[in-house]
């Protein structure tokens, strides 16, 4: 058989029927390969016998209406030698089989555990059930998922000692134990051998329910020191902060993150080979000496406990999620936010800020200058009427002028934010005559060349001082890729015959946009037509658009590859 060197291909000619067939056998995924079962029990046991397909086996109580799926339970007992991943998403009727069949099915070489279970009520307590089992699995297990509210009071001082070879666990529980005393035993002869069960743990991930105390975490942090990503998708209960509790401990941190931010998920894989792993966006560029890559904090009134970890590593990060507490920062003042302009983040790429209060957003401006090489910059705010606050025109338009100089800025959201005044249309109208003389330059296949990034995803969400000009302005920024415009009762601030110039802007304008969100914005019969002449439009999202026909509807769905309509 010819092949290049370089490429390894299988050769058949070389092989007996019998490895042919084993060798295409070993490429199907577990349901094909449970249909080619029914052949001679010799061959039956020889094909049994091929690790590959039964590598990673999914059990979903949802849907078991395949036979091939109900072979491969029942096939269980003879092939979990195999299995390497197994991905239980189990219901009340079946749940005791499940723990039962790890109890006693032989899983010798389970690297993998994904456990999911959900009756919609609190009336099974799982937690005893799981601990039952990990000493059948513990000495190979290197990855544990556990997503159930019937998981309650579980405690990682009894789960982490029994894995001694965990690298990852990841749990979504109703609530966490606080229970650490005496772990390790002080009268132990084994206790460093027992603090070593946590050498090789990269990744923590916590969701909870309730709560969550630090207490209950604190003592962890000294028994993982190659820790890489610390994420805590919960609520404290107020005593003390975890960037303090944390210390200097975990020196490897690649990602803390806690609370609910919705920014890009930093995720590490797990090798389970090897006690090392690699993150999966690269080496920091920076010479602080720190490693961590991803900074988002919840609950935040003060930017005074993140002073030490970001004089450690500002050169190091690339993603920093702030979410503020609303009633706690409410009396902050601009000194109290000085340490995120303490340092030059000339490596940080996302910032997300979300409920800021007025003492930070006077200080935004300083602290966006301190992030040249800012790409992406989210502001949302979601507040109650109490929490509501004007911010003056000075600090808004301050703002925006600050937002136009950043020159690597691809992408800005802004949720219920103030962008009434002339700092925003001032930053529109940069954006617009900036992509305007490089994009003549492209035309005139000149040499023109330019330091700055040019604006591709813009989105404003229900912000106040959405008006005819600003409209305008948007319509005119030909770098656009990617538009969203949400809003409320624009009909008093904007006029109809200024929305369907709007349309027809886009269409003749913007001839790189491809994806279009608009809500609330009604459209005359030209504004559609316009749209639908859009020709590097894929996708179009309309939601509450008044005066909207069949019509309409049939004319943007001929036009356009994805069309969603939300009334």
């Amino acid at each position: 058989m010819m092949h290049h060197s370089d490429e390894q291909c299988t050769d058949f000619i070389e092989q007996s029927p019998d490895e042919i067939i084993c060798n295409i056998f070993s490429h199907m995924d577990e349901y094909s390969a449970a249909r080619s079962l029914d052949v001679c029990r010799v061959w039956r046991y020889k094909l049994l016998d091929c690790p590959s397909p039964w590598r990673t086996i999914i059990i979903d109580d949802n849907d078991i209406s395949t036979w091939e799926k109900q072979k491969v339970f029942r096939l269980l007992p003879i092939l979990s030698s195999h299995v390497e991943k197994l991905h239980i998403r189990a219901l009340p009727n079946r749940v005791k089989q499940h723990i039962e069949l790890i109890k006693t099915g032989g899983f010798s070489n389970l690297k993998f555990l994904v456990f999911e279970y959900d009756d919609g009520a609190l009336s099974l307590d799982l937690t005893n059930s799981i601990y039952s089992i990990l000493p059948y699995i513990a000495q190979t297990l290197t990855s544990l998922e556990l997503d159930s509210n019937t998981f309650m009071n579980i405690s990682l001082k009894q789960l982490l000692p029994m894995c001694t070879r965990l690298q990852s666990i990841k749990l979504d529980v109703h609530s966490i134990s606080k229970d650490w005393s005496d772990w390790p035993p002080r009268t132990d002869p084994l206790k460093k051998e027992q603090d070593r069960t946590l050498q090789c743990l990269r990744r923590i991930d916590l969701s909870s329910q309730y709560p969550v105390s630090i207490s209950a975490i604190a003592p962890i942090f000294h028994l993982v020191p190659h820790l890489r990503n610390l994420i805590l998708r919960c609520l404290f209960d107020g005593e003390g902060n975890i960037l303090s509790v944390l210390d200097n401990h975990c020196p490897e941190l690649v990602e803390i993150r806690t609370g609910y931010l919705n920014i890009p998920y930093y995720n590490e894989e797990i090798n389970t080979n090897s006690t090392t792993t690699s993150p999966s966006i690269g080496t920091p560029r920076g010479s602080s000496g720190g490693t961590l890559q991803c900074l988002a904090i919840s609950q935040l009134c003060s930017a005074k406990p993140l002073r030490d970890r970001l004089a450690r590593n500002y050169d190091s990060l690339r993603i920093m999620g702030l979410n503020m507490d609303p009633e706690g920062s409410r009396h902050s003042n601009v000194s109290d936010w000085f340490a995120l302009s303490s340092f030059a983040m000339k490596n940080l790429e996302i910032l997300y800020i979300r409920n800021g209060c007025r003492a930070f957003y006077e200080h935004l401006p300083f602290i966006l200058r301190c992030f040249p090489s800012l790409e992406s910059l989210k502001i949302e705010n979601y507040r109650q009427d109490n929490d509501i606050f004007e911010l003056t025109d000075i600090t808004s338009d301050s703002l925006f002028d600050t937002i136009a100089e950043l020159e690597k800025l691809r992408s800005l959201y802004l949720h219920d934010f103030t962008i009434h005044g002339q700092g925003f249309k001032r930053m529109l109208s940069r954006f617009y005559h900036h992509h305007t003389p490089m994009m003549e330059g492209r035309q005139q296949n000149t040499d023109y060349k330019s330091s700055r990034n040019s604006l591709q995803d813009l989105q404003i969400h229900y912000c106040d001082g959405l008006s005819d000009s600003v409209l305008q302005l948007i319509g005119m920024i030909q770098s656009l890729q990617s538009l969203a415009i949400s809003c409320y009762n624009i009909r008093d601030v904007v006029h109809t015959s200024n929305i369907t110039q709007f349309a027809q802007s886009i269409s003749e304008h913007l001839s790189q946009l491809s994806y279009l969100e608009i809500s609330g914005i009604p459209l005359t019969k030209e504004a559609v037509k316009s749209i639908a002449k859009c020709n590097s439009l894929d996708t179009l999202c309309l939601g509450a658009i008044a005066g909207l026909t069949a019509g309409h509807i049939e004319l943007l769905k001929k036009n356009i590859s994805n069309v969603y309509i939300e009334n």
